[in-house]
């Protein structure tokens, strides 16, 4: 894969050449035939281990966003049961209303463990 790389302005391309030499590991910066300003980088595939590593960091992301439905969930209860303690619904509504929270709520967990899972899936596949 190549990655193409075009600097704003002409003074920028001695420093990014010079940078993109000494990483580690080493990228080989071509000059592109077509364009002055442009600078090819041929990237190297990915290896095994760094699709694992890849792979094993879409645990947090699923973390904070499972906590950010706990959070919203909670307080969506809190505002329910205020709404019951002030008799502004009756206990039917308050069923349905704590019923259909956590339906949506289920949804967003399987959703978002599904859509990590779907990533986690690719990155290993490569």
């Amino acid at each position: 894969m190549i990655c193409r790389l075009t600097p704003p302005s002409p003074q920028h391309l001695s420093p990014l050449l010079s940078a993109l030499s000494t990483h580690t590991p080493p990228l080989s910066p071509l000059p592109s035939p077509l364009f002055p300003l442009t600078i090819l980088i041929p990237l190297p595939p990915p290896t095994t281990a760094s699709r694992h590593a890849s792979a094993a960091s879409t645990k947090k992301p699923l973390e904070t966003a499972l906590f950010a439905l706990r959070e919203a969930r909670g307080m969506m209860r809190k505002r329910l049961r205020g709404m019951a303690l002030g008799r502004v619904v009756g206990p039917d509504e308050m069923r349905r209303a704590e019923a259909e929270l956590e339906r949506r709520n289920e949804g967003g967990v399987g959703e978002v463990r599904g859509l990590v899972e779907g990533v986690r899936r690719r990155v290993l596949e490569g």
